[in-house]
């Protein structure tokens, strides 16, 4: 070989090396940030390159990188590297950020290794005058690599707090949420009192879809369904005496009752598990261990308390469930309790003190549950989210013609809606595939949780005043006609934020006629000439 031609192909090589760069580089920016310390997720290098070739499987292009190459390119990029030790592998560990990196780690990565955490807490207020709960909990919760389901009670919202505000520092967690009903009912002379609560918070990797949530003035429940793990959720609250009430207590587990009974007709094989705060003083029971599990030591008498007591073990007792927390969970009480019908899942039952954040602790156990999907090879089809593609810059003919050519026929057979609308989304990105149509580059959501923070702690300090008992009848009216409006602009923004979201489809699959008759105008002018 020549020194010329040698010169040519080295430079040419180099050419290569730095175009793969700056895929590589563009692919992490997109797609990934620098994990942290704090991270939820433990992927690797070699299944962050699994997600790569996908992408790259999906645009038909050429993948010439290997592993190594994409690990060294990688190494300064968008993954924290590990020191190699003694005969240890070196390993790296990456935090996706995008969409489309969530899911795809979340159903090939995180539910697949069986890394979940069950924690339940009464949190006493989730946002007070003074702090948002939610930052603690993201604290407690920082050093943990394992998906999350945590179980809330004495959440103390009401319809003034929205999610946004509530999930600040649990960044894309799902949250269902049963906020305690004041509104008087004229047919119950039943005196209501506000707190109370309770609400399931959850990982973005695990789907979660709220089946019910029910509040009587006295006791709360929330149930979801986690249908990629097979299980129903149920969180309930019980207040304390002397403000508990007996009547209140069974009207929740006959709701409850109804509810499970519905949904396990035809999902019998799903897994139950009933958490929460229940308020049973050693007076009324004591759990004792023993070698067959743990059960219920309940003593003498006749009170509410012991009714309502038998009242939840008739109803443990209708679905199987046993009881699994053993260890104090406020002082020297076991208050919070948990009940499953599948005692083999749990593992490492771990109680914490959180004092100043609450006077309770929190109970957390692992949790070994199984995904019962699996993912497919190729990533676009497990994608639904239609509003990914840009079809203003796509060839509208093309995509006519793909979708003439897609078996509508085929797609509504009777079905659940669920499973329609599905396959409705599915064909249409498949049909956008066919056609080429690009995807919109991913971008920070410009609506970010923050926007809202100016407001939020300036109604902080509005409550802070009006609940000042110092404070004079003339500024207690002018502050809680200001919080009125700020309550009324958070709400609209919250309103606007959703409807922006909810257009975005329909602006992207909807090209309007004009434009189109623009763009046909250009292209007859460019064959014109």
């Amino acid at each position: 070989m020549s020194a010329s031609t040698k010169r040519k192909t080295e430079n040419i090589n180099k050419s290569a090396k730095k175009k793969r760069g700056e895929n590589i580089l563009n692919f992490w920016n997109t797609h990934y940030n620098i994990a942290k310390k704090d991270t939820q997720y433990n992927i690797d290098a070699s299944e962050v390159f699994g997600f790569y070739q996908s992408l790259l499987a999906a645009d038909n292009s050429n993948n010439p990188d290997t592993l190594d190459h994409f690990v060294c390119l990688s190494t300064n990029i968008g993954v924290t590297c590990k020191k190699a030790k003694a005969n240890k592998q070196r390993y790296l560990v990456a935090a996706p950020t995008s969409s489309l990196s969530i899911a795809y780690h979340s159903k090939s990565s995180n539910l697949k290794k069986n890394n979940t955490s069950l924690h339940l807490l009464n949190i006493r207020g989730l946002i007070t005058n003074k702090e948002n709960k939610s930052e603690s909990i993201e604290k407690l919760l920082s050093a943990s690599t394992t998906s999350n389901i945590i179980i809330l009670t004495e959440t103390h919202l009401t319809v003034n707090h929205f999610n946004a505000e509530i999930l600040r520092h649990l960044k894309n967690y799902n949250i269902i949420r049963s906020d305690r009903n004041i509104t008087p009912n004229p047919d119950d002379d039943f005196q209501l009192l506000s707190g109370g609560g309770c609400a399931i918070l959850t990982s973005p990797n695990i789907v979660t879809v709220q089946k019910v949530t029910y509040s009587n003035g006295n006791c709360e429940l929330a149930i979801s369904e986690c249908p990629e793990i097979k299980t129903f959720i149920l969180a309930l609250y019980k207040p304390p005496l002397p403000n508990f009430n007996l009547l209140k207590f069974s009207e929740v587990l006959n709701e409850a009752r109804n509810s499970l009974n519905k949904m396990l007709e035809n999902q019998s094989e799903y897994k139950v598990i009933l958490a929460g705060d229940f308020n049973f003083h050693p007076k009324v029971v004591e759990w004792i261990r023993c070698d067959e599990g743990i059960f219920p030591d309940i003593k003498p008498g006749n009170t509410d308390e012991k009714l309502a007591l038998q009242l939840l073990l008739d109803f443990t007792n209708d679905f199987e469930l046993e009881q699994i927390v053993d260890e104090p969970t406020r002082e020297s009480n076991i208050l919070d309790l948990i009940f499953t019908n599948n005692l083999e899942i749990f593992s490492d039952q771990n109680i914490q003190i959180l004092r100043p954040i609450t006077d309770h602790n929190i109970v957390s156990f692992k949790i070994q549950i199984n995904s019962h999907e699996t993912i497919a090879a190729n990533l676009p089809n497990n994608i639904r989210d239609i509003s990914l593609y840009n079809f203003k810059s796509g060839n509208q003919e093309l995509f006519k013609e793909a979708l003439a050519d897609t078996p509508w026929h085929n797609l509504f057979t009777p079905q659940t809606i669920e499973t329609a609308n599905e396959n409705f989304n599915t064909a249409l990105v498949q049909a956008a595939n066919k056609a080429k149509v690009p995807k919109f580059k991913q971008k920070k959501d410009i609506n970010d949780n923050n926007n809202i923070d100016v407001p939020n702690k300036e109604r902080n300090r509005l409550m802070e005043h009006i609940n000042n008992p110092g404070i004079r009848s003339v500024d207690k009216a002018i502050k809680v006609t200001r919080l009125e409006v700020l309550n009324k602009q958070l709400q609209n923004q919250h309103i606007e934020d959703r409807m922006r979201e909810e257009n975005k489809v329909i602006n992207n699959v909807l090209l309007p006629s004009s434009n189109l008759q623009t763009k046909t105008e250009k292209l007859q002018r460019k064959s014109d000439h």
